[in-house]
């Protein structure tokens, strides 16, 4: 039997930023609605279903405008019925969370926003990520 297979051009047109704190995801985005950039709020969790019949489960916080989207995820899964597949981006395990940032605004600098993060004593490292470098990036496809 003839296989068709789809081949899609995806634009990862958004930035990620890589955070190592240790507390609960509600304290993070607690802090980081203090900042003054965000207003972040629980969402129903993700559920992404791959075509090996595997399916992961990821908790969400979101922040959403007409000028923005981001995303506030945690590396560790809510659920999945794989095994070996229990972090978001498992290539990146070191990380407790992951900032997905959208924005329709061309020269927004996020560069006050990192500062701001950076100097919360909660947040033990926070760093944006080369997303070419990302294998599983498809994972933050949501």
């Amino acid at each position: 039997m003839k296989k068709n297979r789809l081949v899609a051009d995806v634009q990862y047109d958004f930035l990620l930023m890589g955070i190592i704190a240790g507390i609960k995801e509600h304290r993070l985005a607690w802090i980081l609605n203090q900042t003054g950039y965000f207003h972040f709020v629980k969402e129903p969790d993700i559920v992404l279903e791959f075509s090996d019949n595997t399916k992961i489960v990821i908790s969400n916080y979101t922040d959403s405008s007409d000028l923005h989207q981001h995303y506030l995820v945690r590396n560790r899964l809510v659920s999945s019925n794989s095994p070996k597949n229990q972090l978001v981006l498992s290539e990146l395990k070191e990380f407790d969370f992951f900032l997905k940032l959208h924005t329709s605004v061309d020269d927004f600098n996020f560069d006050p926003v990192i500062s701001s993060l950076k100097s919360n004593p909660a947040i033990n490292y926070l760093i944006k990520l080369d997303l070419s470098k990302v294998k599983h990036k498809e994972n933050l496809l949501f």
